[in-house]
């Protein structure tokens, strides 16, 4: 391996140990901000660790052939160290303000969406369902206006009925009685 290959893998992986501070950071303050569950953080270590490894791994096989030697391992922390002492405040603060103005701006959509969305349709059903129970109110007490005479008609005439009926049928009783009692054998 040539000097400027040795060289390229040296910078390469003081970016890559540049990066992996800026993740592992990153995954720091969503821990804190979210107070994670420890068996969530040991999953989320392994998770961390896998990646870093990808990386590493990944960006050895594109510089140099995935060759390893011990100033890899030098320039990862030589990355890591410059980040920690050099960007790491910037970036904590950088990264809270991000999520500080995406929860923000997540917020006032969600609010905007009930605002402008949810509650009309609410107040719209709403509305509808108080239209068609004031409907059906009216409806019953027409319906109860209309039937009531027609069921004072309907009990009159069905004791008016009931009487002839009665009278008619005691009628052809007596008819047949006396018809029965002309007719004696």
């Amino acid at each position: 391996m040539t000097i400027s290959g040795q060289a390229l893998t040296l910078l390469s992986m003081v970016f890559c140990g540049f990066l992996m501070g800026i993740f592992y950071d990153t995954y720091r303050i969503f821990e804190r901000m979210y107070k994670m569950k420890k068996w969530l953080i040991w999953i989320c270590d392994l998770l961390f660790w896998i990646s870093a490894t990808f990386l590493v791994f990944g960006t050895l096989l594109r510089v140099n052939e995935g060759i390893v030697r011990i100033y890899i391992f030098l320039g990862l922390g030589i990355g890591t160290i410059v980040y920690l002492l050099s960007f790491r405040e910037m970036y904590g603060t950088l990264l809270k303000k991000i999520i500080q103005i995406t929860l923000t701006i997540y917020r006032t959509l969600v609010k905007m969406t009930k605002v402008l969305l949810i509650a009309p349709v609410i107040s719209l059903f709403t509305f509808l369902l108080t239209v068609v129970k004031w409907l059906i109110k009216i409806i019953t007490t027409i319906s109860k206006w209309i039937a009531f005479p027609l069921l004072k008609l309907g009990k009159f005439l069905g004791k008016w009925i009931g009487k002839r009926t009665t009278l008619f049928y005691k009628g052809i009783v007596k008819t047949l009685t006396k018809l029965l009692k002309r007719k004696k054998i």
